[in-house]
C-alpha cells in the first residue's frame, strides 16, 4: 500500500476518535464523579468512610471546622443527658347501686360504650394497678429550654387486676386480664416547669358469665380513663406538669395525685397516682444514679 495513503488513514482515524470523545463529554467543566471502589481516595464517600476516616472523600461542610467545634444544629454526646420516667397508677371502684353511667364510663365498654341502661344500675367493684417505665434523653433546645424525648418506646404492665361481684346479679365478671402496653412520653422544660404528654393504650378484658350459662367478653379502658382524669380532668388528655413544688432533690421530681371520680355519678372510682422523673448518669459499673438536671447547673 502507498505509504502516503497509510499515513492519511491513520490521521483520519485520530480525528474521528477525538470527535467521538468530544461528542460524549459533559458540557463545560463539569466533572464526572468517579465510580465507588469502596476505598478512601476514589472520590465517593460511601461504605465505611466518614469525615474523620477519609476527609478527602467526605469533606465536612464549610460551616464546621476543627476550630469551631460542633456544626450548628448538631448535638454532641456531652449535650445529651439521660433521664428516666416512672409512673405508678392505682384505681379502684366501690361497688354498689347507682344511676346509669355518664361519659366516659357508660357501661364500661371501651371508648365510652353504651350509655343506655335500665335504672338503677349496679356498679361492680374493681381494683386495677399498673406501672410504667421509659428511658429518656434530655437535649438543649436554646433559650434555656430543654426537649425531653424517649430513648426508645417504654412500656407498662398491670400489677394487679380484679373484679368482684356481690353474687346477686344475673351476669357478673368472673375474671379480668390487663394487657401489656406501650408508653411514649415527650416533654419540655421551660421556666421551671416540665410539661409532659403521654401516649399509652392500657386496656382490660373481662370474662362475664350469666345464670343461664351464657358468657361473653368485655374490653374496657378503666385504668386509662381514671389515670387521665386524675391528671387533667379530661379522660382523653394524657398530660401533666411538673413544677418546682414537685422538686425533691437534685435531678429528682415527684408528683403524687389523689383523686375521686364520679361515674355513677357517686364518687365510686378512687385513684392514687405517682409520677417520678429523674436525670441519671452511669457510674461506670453499670449502675445509674440521680444527678442534677442540666437546667439545675
Amino acid at each position: 500500500m502507498n505509504r502516503k495513503l497509510v499515513f492519511l488513514l491513520i490521521f483520519l482515524s485520530i480525528l474521528y476518535g477525538c470527535a467521538l470523545i468530544e461528542e460524549n463529554s459533559p458540557p463545560g467543566n463539569v466533572e464526572v464523579p468517579g465510580e465507588s471502589e469502596k476505598r478512601c481516595g476514589d472520590g465517593v464517600c460511601d461504605g465505611p468512610e466518614n469525615a474523620d476516616t477519609c476527609p478527602e472523600d467526605c469533606a465536612l461542610p464549610s460551616t464546621a471546622s476543627s476550630d469551631e467545634g460542633t456544626a450548628p444544629g448538631i448535638l454532641s454526646d456531652a449535650d445529651v443527658v439521660l433521664a428516666q420516667l416512672f409512673i405508678d397508677v392505682q384505681a379502684n371502684r366501690e361497688g354498689g347501686v347507682g344511676n346509669c353511667g355518664q361519659e366516659p364510663w357508660g357501661v364500661d365498654h371501651i371508648d365510652g360504650g353504651d350509655f343506655s341502661c335500665q335504672a338503677p344500675k349496679y356498679w361492680y367493684n374493681y381494683e386495677l394497678s399498673a406501672t410504667m417505665l421509659q428511658n429518656l434523653q434530655v437535649m438543649p433546645n436554646g433559650n434555656e429550654n430543654w426537649t425531653i424525648l424517649g430513648e426508645k418506646i417504654g412500656g407498662g404492665t398491670y400489677q394487679s387486676v380484679s373484679a368482684l361481684s356481690d353474687g346477686q346479679r344475673i351476669c357478673a365478671p368472673v375474671s379480668i386480664v390487663g394487657n401489656i402496653f406501650e408508653l411514649n412520653a415527650e416533654g419540655n422544660y421551660r421556666n421551671g416547669e416540665i410539661a409532659f404528654t403521654f401516649e399509652a393504650n392500657p386496656s382490660e378484658v373481662a370474662t362475664w358469665k350469666c345464670d343461664q350459662g351464657q358468657g361473653y367478653e368485655r374490653e374496657t379502658t378503666l385504668l386509662l380513663i381514671d389515670w387521665a382524669i386524675a391528671m387533667t380532668g379530661n379522660y382523653s388528655d394524657l398530660s401533666v406538669m411538673l413544677t418546682e413544688e414537685d422538686w425533691v432533690s437534685p435531678g429528682v421530681y415527684q408528683k403524687i395525685i389523689t383523686a375521686s371520680m364520679n361515674p355513677s355519678p357517686d364518687n365510686r372510682d378512687r385513684v392514687n397516682l405517682t409520677i417520678d422523673f429523674r436525670c441519671i448518669e452511669e457510674d461506670g459499673k453499670g449502675i445509674y444514679n440521680s444527678v442534677a438536671c442540666p437546667w439545675e447547673k
